[in-house]
């Protein structure tokens, strides 16, 4: 057997991280997009997203049915019963009097489709004749039913809830929910690190786990959800009968990079600079993945409107 070595050419496709951004993002429709840009904006804190895009700094109220809703509480439940009845059931199975039966009945009929309280503890003791402590109590034993979260008089108590329950346990995380919800929502890492005198990267932990509880935790048990499909392109006939294509969605327009944020870490140096740069590519990969979509989107449109004159004439 001869042994040498030989030189073979050939040619192969290397999927850059730019390219495999852009085929993903082809794929999604608008909305998916908007939910995307939302994550990716939550672990990046120099993406910045206008109103038009995010409707809450911390979390978006993402309406998705599935057989099996994320934080269902009861698997063997059909999908098709409220949040009350949920609870309710919970309430049946457990062994109180029936005065504080129907203290707690009342505080279930007080929760929005969202999961959250929307009476204050004043309004709950004139109504039911109760003590500030004993009110405190019942609806303490209604945070402790499932979803977890429900019943919260506000997000961070709602998140609070969650975190107390999960297996990930992070004092961190709790400390930051409880004190500085607006700074991590506004994504002043750099603040979080210098004041409970940790890294950037244990604020970026705490954001990662605090993506992972759902702001909403009744959501998935709403029955009157409505869902729309909006159109990415809109295809007209001009007065010379030809189709011009139009494409409708704006998001690359409502994103961009932080500067003033990117300026304060790299000028820190050391560790913060080259997270800076990091999130930097990152974002600008994004960017130019969006462009190349509404590119993409629209060059097939195109060719469709051509293909398919005649359909859009009537």
């Amino acid at each position: 057997m001869e042994m040498g070595l030989f030189l073979q050419q050939s040619t192969s496709l290397v999927m850059t991280q730019e390219l495999k951004q852009a085929i993903q993002l082809l794929q999604f429709s608008s909305a998916e997009i908007r939910d995307f840009l939302k994550e990716q904006a939550l672990e990046n804190p120099l993406i910045e997203l206008n109103d038009k895009v995010i409707s809450h700094p911390l979390f978006h109220q993402h309406e998705k049915i599935t057989s099996d809703a994320k934080h269902r509480a009861l698997e063997n439940q059909p999908a098709n019963k409220s949040l009350q009845d949920i609870l309710v059931e919970q309430l049946s199975e457990m062994q109180i009097n029936d005065r504080n039966r129907e203290h707690l009945q009342y505080v279930i009929d007080s929760i929005d489709e969202n999961g959250y309280l929307m009476i204050s503890i004043e309004e709950f003791c004139t109504e039911q004749d109760l003590t500030v402590q004993l009110a405190e109590s019942c609806i303490q034993m209604i945070q402790d039913m499932e979803p977890a979260g429900v019943g919260a008089r506000d997000l961070g108590e709602c998140l609070l809830l969650q975190l107390k329950r999960s297996t990930e346990k992070s004092e961190l995380a709790e400390q930051i929910v409880a004190n500085h919800m607006e700074q991590l929502a506004a994504k002043k890492w750099k603040e979080l690190s210098a004041h409970y005198q940790v890294e950037v990267s244990d604020i970026q932990k705490v954001n990662d786990l605090i993506l992972q509880l759902d702001p909403y935790p009744g959501r998935s048990y709403s029955k009157d959800l409505s869902h729309f499909v909006a159109a990415d392109v809109a295809i007209m006939m001009n007065d010379d009968g030809e189709p011009v294509v139009t494409v409708i969605d704006s998001l690359l327009g409502s994103i961009k990079v932080n500067q003033e944020y990117k300026t304060q870490l790299m000028n820190s140096g050391g560790e913060c600079a080259d997270y800076a740069k990091a999130k930097t590519q990152e974002a600008q990969w994004l960017i130019q993945s969006l462009t190349q979509r509404q590119q993409t989107i629209r060059r097939a449109a195109e060719v469709i409107a051509v293909h398919q004159a005649v359909f859009f004439s009537y």
